[in-house]
C-alpha cells in the first residue's frame, strides 16, 4: 500500500535571506521535482490554496514538490520595500540548487501569473515550465500598478516606493520588472501554458485550455474549482517523463 505523502516546513538561505519553504514529500519520489514559482502580491495569497493542493497531488503522482515564499513575501525574511528583481532570481536558483541535492531530476517549474516572469530562461532537455495563466510581458504586471499610483497623485519622484493595494512596491523593481518578455525566450519544447484564456503574444507556447474559476482572483473557491488545473498538469506532466 503506498503511503500518503509527507510535508516538511523550514527555510533556506538565499544571500542573506532566510527563505520560507514547503516541501511535500513523495513516498516514492521516482519522477523527478516541481518547484511552483508563486504569483506576486495579492494574487500569491489567492493561489497559494491551489498551490497546497497542487503539490500534494503532483505527489501521489511521484513527484517531489517544493513551494516557497520569495525575498520580501509571505513567511521569507526581508521586506518587499528592499526586494529587487536580481534577489527574486537568486531565490529562484537557490532552490534550484537545493532541490539538485535533495531529489531526483529532472526539475520541474509550475510558475502562476507573474511568477512566469522570474522562471528561469533555459531548461534540460528533460525538464519543463508549466505556466498557470501566466503574465508573459512584464509591462503588463507594472504597468497597472505603476497606473494606479498616478491616478492615486503618487508624484513625489522622492519616494522609492509606490503604494499598490497595501503593498509598497518599490519603483526599481518595476522598472525591471517591465522589461522582461517571457514570449522572446521561451521554448516551446519545454514550456506549457494552462489557461481559460490565452495569454498575449504566446504563439511559442504550447497551449492547454481549461474553463473553470479564476484561482489568482478568489481566496475562497471550491476545491473543485482547482479541479481542471491539477488534474491537466499531473496528466501531461507525468506523462512526459
Amino acid at each position: 500500500m503506498t503511503s500518503s505523502p509527507t510535508r516538511k516546513f523550514s527555510f533556506i538561505s538565499s544571500g542573506e535571506a532566510s527563505l520560507y519553504m514547503s516541501e511535500t514529500l513523495s513516498s516514492s519520489n521516482t519522477l523527478g521535482t516541481v518547484i511552483f514559482i508563486p504569483a506576486l502580491l495579492e494574487e500569491m495569497n489567492a493561489s497559494r490554496h491551489l498551490s497546497s493542493l497542487a503539490a500534494l497531488e503532483l505527489a501521489s503522482h511521484g513527484l517531489h514538490c517544493i513551494q516557497f515564499d520569495l525575498f520580501g513575501t509571505g513567511d521569507s525574511s526581508g521586506d518587499l520595500q528592499d526586494a529587487t528583481l536580481e534577489l527574486w532570481q537568486q531565490n529562484i536558483t537557490d532552490i534550484s540548487a537545493y532541490a539538485q541535492t535533495q531529489s531526483v531530476a529532472p526539475i520541474h517549474f509550475i510558475a502562476l501569473r507573474a511568477g512566469a516572469l522570474l522562471a528561469p530562461s533555459s531548461l534540460p532537455n528533460n525538464s519543463q515550465i508549466w505556466a498557470w495563466h501566466p503574465i508573459l510581458k512584464g509591462r503588463h504586471w507594472a504597468k497597472p500598478i505603476q497606473r494606479t499610483a498616478a491616478l492615486l497623485s503618487q508624484q513625489d519622484a522622492e519616494k522609492q516606493c509606490l503604494e499598490y493595494a497595501g503593498y509598497a512596491i518599490p519603483k526599481a523593481l518595476l522598472e525591471s520588472m517591465s522589461k522582461l518578455d517571457k514570449t522572446a525566450d521561451v521554448d516551446a519544447q519545454h514550456t506549457f501554458y494552462i489557461d481559460d484564456l490565452a495569454p498575449q503574444n504566446s504563439d511559442t507556447l504550447g497551449s492547454i485550455q481549461v474553463h473553470t474559476s479564476p484561482f489568482w482572483v478568489h481566496q475562497e473557491l471550491e476545491d473543485r474549482d482547482y479541479t481542471a488545473w491539477i488534474e491537466q498538469t499531473i496528466t501531461h506532466l507525468t506523462s512526459y517523463q
